[in-house]
């Protein structure tokens, strides 16, 4: 594969990592169908982008010290992402996420093949997003102050994401605050503190990707800037936080910043 995309893949590897992910999904999609709860993908699916990546690198004998470095960065991000939500999902099991609830309403009576497309579509995305990393995989050098210099706002940014949700599940837990908005901490600066520090990770690690010359992966923070921006991060949170609370949060959406974290607004 090297004549294609100019560094030697084993393509043996990596579609055997491709079946991987396409056998992950499949199990996730009949254990969803099984309990009527979807939403289980969204973990999923942050699991898979590393087992993928991971399944390469081991297919491929692919173990030098600087792709097993992004690696570690990559498998931190999943497994904390992964099992937030997963946590998540199945604390308020049997309540399915509204989501999840809406799609299925909006399937009718074809609602289990239509998810099974989803899970597909789903499938497609994580190949998508894991793609450059298996890519970076095939790359060796030793490691510099940069890379070190990339962890550190790696670590930062995880840590501030894992605050956010920290801070609102916290919020959410004390039955005064069910009719209210969260507007302290991070949330005080953002609506959606969460997504915007979930952006800044990929930014990262293009960034790493950058340095090895893949500056055509700059798709894969963009790619999570459109998922988050304009398909399934803020517009879904932003529509059931405005049918569930009204004009308390309409008039936060009017005082505070929509995604970086700024000074409130004194209109």
């Amino acid at each position: 594969m090297k004549f294609l995309i100019g560094v030697d893949m084993n393509l043996e590897a990596y579609f055997g990592s491709i079946l991987v992910v396409f056998i992950i999904f499949a199990l996730t999609y009949f254990i969803g169908r099984y309990f009527k709860n979807y939403a289980i993908v969204d973990s999923i699916w942050a699991y898979t982008i590393f087992i993928q990546t991971l399944s390469y690198i081991l297919f491929a004998h692919k173990k030098s010290t600087l792709n097993l470095f992004y690696l570690a960065m990559l498998g931190a991000w999943a497994i904390r992402l992964g099992t937030f939500l997963m946590i998540r999902i199945v604390r308020k099991h049997p309540v399915v996420d509204s989501r999840y609830v809406h799609l299925e309403k909006a399937y009718g009576d074809n609602a289990n093949l239509r998810f099974a497309l989803f899970f597909v579509i789903q499938a497609v995305v994580v190949l998508l997003m894991s793609f450059p990393f298996i890519y970076f995989s095939n790359h060796e050098r030793d490691l510099e102050i940069v890379d070190y210099v990339l962890l550190s706002f790696f670590s930062i940014f995880l840590l501030m994401e894992s605050l956010a949700d920290q801070q609102m599940s916290a919020f959410k837990a004390k039955s005064e605050n069910q009719n209210k908005v969260c507007d302290l901490g991070l949330w005080y600066y953002s609506r959606h503190p969460n997504y915007f520090f979930e952006s800044m990770i990929w930014w990262v690690f293009f960034a790493a990707f950058a340095l090895e010359g893949m500056w055509w992966s700059i798709y894969l923070p963009l790619m999570m800037l459109c998922l988050l921006l304009k398909v399934s991060g803020v517009p879904l949170s932003e529509e059931q936080a405005i049918l569930k609370r009204g004009k308390i949060y309409a008039d936060y959406q009017r005082r505070t910043s929509y995604f970086i974290p700024w000074f409130k607004s004194k209109k």
